[in-house]
């Protein structure tokens, strides 16, 4: 996340150079052009995309003015005013497309949904999921579970993403009738003897169902012993495990269409 951070910041910096009605000599322009490009390609945009957006604030020589300032009238979006270069086409105004920021706007809008994609990558909680489960006001308490989960994987909060997961589990496991009021151990038990059941959450392998188990296990070990001065904290990587082995089954769950609809 430190990384997708540091992205997000490198960008709005470049943002802020067109956001600004300040005036630019030539070259600050051609810097910042430079600075996009090396930060448009460090992120894998397209080749054509980049292309374009170089092109914007490309010139010709017989279109200099004929003075002894051979400066161009224009930069790109960025027009010869009396004290330097000054942004005469808004880079960030969807309502208004000008030729000279059309590029600029492909670019950006580029780079800021190749940036979600790689904190979508990173993420614990898919956001359509989170998305998807906030939108059904039935299905809330699964939407604040994952909520939850997502802000323990933040924070590294490795007994507190137990707790969660364990949550989330029952609450799944609660979209079932016939294992409504049951303890989780119960409600796995059940599901592994029953063919039927276990269908309609996804039919998911028995040593998933074990691990579940086990992370119940722990988890009530170590909220039981919590006077006892053990020098030992839970590795966060085992919390990690358990809340990826959750969204998982939560997926497969939803994909059978018969607990989550």
């Amino acid at each position: 996340m430190t990384k997708i951070k540091t992205l997000k910041q490198e960008l709005e910096q470049l943002k802020t150079f067109v956001r600004d009605e300040e005036s630019y000599c030539a070259e600050q322009i051609y810097n910042w052009v430079s600075d996009c490009v090396a930060f448009f390609a460090s992120i894998g945009m397209n080749e054509s995309i980049i292309t374009g957006f170089m092109s914007t604030f490309e010139y010709k020589s017989e279109r200099l003015n004929k003075s002894l300032n051979l400066q161009p009238s224009e930069i790109g979006p960025f027009t010869d005013k009396l004290g330097g270069y000054k942004l005469a086409h808004s880079i960030f105004d969807y309502d208004s497309v000008h030729k000279k920021s059309v590029y600029l706007k492909i670019a950006f809008t580029t780079a800021d949904k190749i940036i979600e994609n790689l904190e979508d990558v990173g993420r614990l909680v898919p956001k359509p999921l989170l998305e998807f489960f906030k939108s059904r006001t039935g299905l809330s308490h699964i939407s604040s579970s994952l909520e939850l989960m997502k802000q323990n994987c933040e924070t590294k909060d490795s007994a507190a993403l137990l707790d969660n997961v364990i949550t989330l589990l029952e609450s799944i496991f609660g979209l079932e009738s016939d294992l409504v009021g049951k303890k989780l151990s119960q409600q796995i038990n059940t599901i592994t003897n029953e063919p039927t059941l276990s269908k309609k959450f996804g039919d998911i392998r028995s040593e998933i169902f074990q691990a579940f188990h086990n992370f119940r296990m722990l988890r009530n070990q170590l909220g039981s012993h919590k006077s006892v001065p053990i020098q030992y904290d839970m590795p966060f990587a085992v919390s990690l495990s358990a809340a990826y082995l959750a969204i998982m089954f939560l997926q497969l769950t939803m994909a059978t269409g018969e607990v989550v609809k």
